[in-house]
């Protein structure tokens, strides 16, 4: 393909082929992304024993080679084509996060900052609402900032 140079008139300059669409950009996202190794070497596995029955029934002479090679290929695709589904899976969520939605128990008095104990451990936490809440209080995780939990009281969420 060429293209015609707009600083000399008449001279033709050859251009490189764009690439519109590659393996790179397999199902939209690149393959050196950490979730798409991770779920590759999940795959391997299964994509390996499907691979080994597919030759072993061509070997035995149950199913014609293109036949075994179509079925492993069709167990491959079907995997690839469903990352785009599978990828919250793979995708590593930050520990903090977890804790949103977690009930809790003041430790201290929260008013409006003060020690909550979630899942056996201490947090500093800070109370939205601004009410002070007292020592052995029920309060549920809304948010991680950090080390500190913002917190709501049970009584407030109407749980």
């Amino acid at each position: 393909m060429s293209a015609v140079n707009n600083k000399i008139p008449g001279l033709i300059v050859p251009t490189p082929p764009r690439v519109v669409g590659s393996m790179a950009t397999l199902v939209g996202t690149r393959l050196t992304e950490p979730p798409f190794s991770t779920y590759v070497l999940a795959h391997l596995p299964g994509w390996t024993g499907a691979a080994v029955v597919a030759w072993a029934l061509a070997a035995l002479a149950i199913l014609p080679v293109w036949v075994g090679v179509l079925l492993a290929g069709a167990v491959v695709a079907k995997d690839v084509l469903s990352y785009r589904t599978m990828r919250r899976y793979y995708t590593p969520e930050p520990a903090e996060r977890r804790l949103v939605d977690q009930g809790a128990v003041a430790v201290t008095p929260l008013s409006p900052h003060g020690m909550v104990r979630v899942r056996g451990e201490l947090w500093q936490a800070r109370i939205v609402s601004g009410v002070s809440v007292a020592e052995g209080a029920l309060v549920r995780v809304r948010d991680v900032q950090g080390l500190l939990l913002i917190v709501e009281s049970v009584s407030d969420t109407g749980r």
